[in-house]
């Protein structure tokens, strides 16, 4: 199976599956994990036993997504069907005496591109989030609408010191001034000596685009991340919707109809009658206050809530609106953040409230 790169992150920010099922033996075979946290780089094989994927590393198996935590993730299987194996990073570490392993997963809808990198390009890496001013270009409301929420690849040209990105043909709209992307600045003078183009990762979600391009302190060992391969199965949609025919105003209708005289003319009524007004109706009680209050205060509460410009982005995803970010434990980096469901924010709040922890540990 060929190798498929994940998105590690989203913006600089990491979304993680904490491991219901980890291989101990595995996790504690890896060098200085007893003392610090260990980042390393694995791969998902379909396990047709458990019928979800097992966590490949350099060391082993770090464990496995079960076929109820794998169905979190629908994406996986269009990589499945295509027999492209899924390639990520993972934390391992030990937090009171406990392993866990954390892989970055991301979001499912924004998991897997749906179209496929532009050819003769490179691909850069995350690290920063930049919106595109989407009204300036050649998409409608009624496009952006339709593409949902879903990430898909862009190319970026720089246009007379402006950075513009584009995909399939269409302009999606400029970044901004190149200058202002220290990151993306220097993708492109990189790019420039070899003559290949630049293409990037993009997110869509409720009408809003954003590209992700490397940090402004990303070193040029840091600008560029590896290919991502075509896939055999297609997305279910393309990455931009074909617009709708412009519509044709209707011609007026004219109506024409001829009834005999026979089929309209019946005998005139005789006789005297009576005629009949509306029945009165009883009018409906009055509710009291305190109902009333009540009545609007379950309207109100059933109302849809206004999602939290790039944090919008994010937390538009659907169902996963609520998020608790804490910092990852990776001593390298710090600053990093990941984000955990609410059954993994569950487990951890109740191992952190049953023992007090001393030391240096997340929050």
């Amino acid at each position: 199976m060929a190798l498929y790169p994940l998105a590690t992150s989203y913006f600089g920010v990491e979304h993680v599956a904490v491991l219901e099922h980890p291989v101990l033996g595995t996790a504690l075979s890896i060098p200085g994990v007893a003392e610090h946290a260990a980042l390393v780089d694995v791969s998902l094989e379909p396990d047709t036993y458990t019928n979800g994927w097992r966590v490949r590393s350099d060391f082993g198996f770090l464990g496995f997504l079960d076929e109820v935590e794998a169905a979190e993730y629908p994406a996986l299987e269009r990589l499945k069907a295509s027999s492209a194996q899924p390639q990520t990073i993972a934390t391992v570490e030990v937090v009171d005496g406990e392993v866990e392993v954390a892989v970055s997963l991301g979001l499912w809808p924004w998991m897997v591109p749906v179209n496929d990198q532009p050819q003769g390009t490179a691909l850069l890496t995350g690290g920063r989030g930049v919106l595109i001013d989407a009204a300036a270009g050649d998409l409608s409301p009624a496009q952006l609408d339709g593409m949902g929420s879903q990430q898909f690849f862009v190319t970026l040209e720089d246009l007379a010191g402006t950075a513009v990105a584009t995909c399939d043909d269409l302009v999606l709209g400029p970044l901004g001034d190149s200058a202002a992307l220290p990151g993306l600045r220097a993708a492109f003078a990189a790019a420039s000596g070899s003559g290949a183009g630049l293409s990037a990762r993009a997110y869509a979600s409720r009408g809003m685009l954003a590209v992700d391009i490397p940090a402004d302190e990303a070193t040029p060992a840091e600008l560029f991340s590896p290919a991502v391969p075509p896939l055999r199965v297609p997305a279910s949609q393309p990455a931009i919707p074909t617009a709708a025919p412009t519509a044709t105003p209707a011609q007026p209708e004219v109506w024409e109809l001829t009834l005999s005289g026979k089929d309209t003319v019946t005998a005139l009524p005789t006789g005297s009658r009576r005629p009949k007004g509306p029945q009165a109706q009883p009018a409906a009680p009055a509710e009291s206050g305190q109902a009333a209050s009540a009545k609007q205060t379950e309207e109100r509460a059933q109302q849809p809530q206004a999602s939290a410009k790039l944090a919008e982005l994010v937390s538009s995803i659907p169902g996963e609106q609520n998020f608790s970010w804490r910092a990852l434990p990776v001593a390298e980096e710090p600053g990093r953040f990941s984000s955990e469901s609410a059954r993994v924010r569950a487990r951890r709040v109740a191992r952190e409230t049953s023992h007090h922890r001393g030391g240096n540990h997340r929050k």
